[in-house]
């Protein structure tokens, strides 16, 4: 998404239209999340930006593509196909997840969160969601987490 607002006053297009702080904010909170992931939790991320794509799916922000499998197809062929998806997303070292639903894969990507394609008004949300995943998935929230981060470093 290209900034196109304009300054009411003046006409001019506005530069900055997210939080720089809340951004940075967002970045520390899942980088302290990273360090304090569980061991135990059946996702276990290999890094900070792996972790973030996992994060920002199960917050809602992701694009899915539906890979249907043929319906005389035997059950073995729906799993090859799976697998065939997770070798060609490890092969393009991005990070995606497919999930075999029936007779079909869907492949979650997470969406970009760069400065520039999400607004102020849409990443706010976005941060909440993606702190109540976090507080649910390791028992810490947010601000507590940031706070011992801080103090252990």
């Amino acid at each position: 998404m290209s900034d196109t607002r304009k300054c009411e006053a003046c006409g001019q297009p506005l530069k900055r239209h997210r939080s720089g702080a809340d951004h940075r904010r967002l970045f520390a909170l899942m980088s302290a999340a990273y360090m304090h992931w569980p061991e135990r939790h059946k996702f276990q991320p290999s890094s900070a930006e792996h972790l973030r794509a996992w994060l920002t799916i199960h917050a809602g922000h992701y694009d899915v593509v539906t890979v249907p499998v043929p319906e005389d197809a035997p059950e073995i062929v729906v799993r090859l196909a799976a697998l065939g998806a997770e070798a060609a997303i490890r092969a393009a070292k991005t990070f995606a997840w497919p999930v075999a639903r029936g007779r079909q894969i869907d492949v979650y990507s997470p969406k970009s969160i760069a400065w520039d394609k999400l607004s102020q008004k849409d990443f706010a949300p976005l941060r909440q969601h993606i702190e109540d995943v976090i507080a649910a998935e390791i028992g810490i929230d947010a601000e507590t987490l940031l706070r011992e981060s801080a103090r252990a470093a």
